[in-house]
């Protein structure tokens, strides 16, 4: 039964690789989806594709499209739901492309079932230099008859070709509030989560060594809304909670800011969040 299985599992990752001849299904009831997203000149990103699936998914292979002029890429991985599937391989060998394709080798136990959520995760790095502007992340095949863009069935007789809807991150460019970025593997300053956020976030961010750290938010405008952190913070990682107000205490109103992390020899990276009332 194991060596059936495994030979089922084989010939989904094949089917999924190879340009398939036969048993492609167009459905309108599966659909794959890339996220939208904000982000700022600097920031790395994680942009979801969502699955919707009616079916057990034994197998997925995308092709998305990216601008080069704004966008670094750095990994694929799977998801939670993808978590029983083994990742076959993702490349970027081509420039603006990005190719990801998992399967199962135990396709009865490890399908996708039937539901929705996210079963990729695409990290890119948005280029310093990026412009303002919303980009667009398309699923892109070959041609019309690669069909680079797919869904295994979990037995691998049928290749399934959902709906696709594209999706965008809409990049901010550095302003005067940050003109220097982040020294590579020095420090590191993470998403604050949630985000949106209502009534209180957390903003993270990691040390590789012990020094005096400045941590801020701005307005739009650059003025300082207040000092979150200022002091000698220990080597490792470091949570520190805003909850919306400003150095007065009082509330602050509903909009995007911005939140800066300050070391010795002006090194500053800058991230966006959204508070929502």
């Amino acid at each position: 039964m194991r060596k059936k299985l495994f030979l089922v599992g084989l010939l989904i990752a094949i089917h999924l690789f190879a340009v398939p001849v036969w048993g492609q299904v167009y459905s309108n009831d599966d659909t794959l989806s890339i996220g939208n997203l904000q982000g700022m000149a600097g920031d790395s990103i994680t942009l979801p594709v969502d699955l919707i699936n009616t079916f057990y998914v034994g197998g997925i292979a995308i092709r998305i499209s990216y601008d080069t002029s704004a966008f670094i890429p750095v990994r694929i991985e799977t998801t939670g739901r993808s978590a029983g599937f083994e990742l076959n391989g993702y490349n970027f060998d081509t420039p603006g492309f990005l190719r990801f394709v998992a399967t199962s080798f135990q396709p009865i136990q490890n399908a996708i079932p039937p539901g929705s959520g996210p079963v990729a995760n695409i990290t890119m790095q948005i280029r310093p230099d990026a412009s303002s502007g919303v980009y667009e992340f398309d699923f892109a095949d070959v041609d019309s008859s690669s069909f680079d863009n797919s869904l295994s069935d979990s037995l691998g007789r049928e290749l399934i070709i959902p709906i696709f809807v594209s999706g965008s991150i809409d990049v901010t460019a550095l302003t005067g509030i940050d003109e220097r970025l982040l020294t590579p593997g020095l420090y590191d300053l993470e998403q604050n989560y949630p985000n949106p956020f209502n009534q209180r976030t957390v903003i993270s961010f990691t040390l590789n060594e012990a020094c005096f750290v400045n941590l801020q938010v701005f307005d739009l405008l650059g003025r300082k809304v207040c000092t979150l952190y200022s002091g000698r913070a220990d080597a490792g990682k470091q949570s520190i909670v805003w909850d919306g107000r400003a150095d007065d205490g009082s509330e602050v109103s509903s909009g995007i800011y911005y939140y800066r992390i300050s070391l010795p020899e002006q090194r500053t990276i800058t991230k966006r969040m959204t508070l929502l009332k």
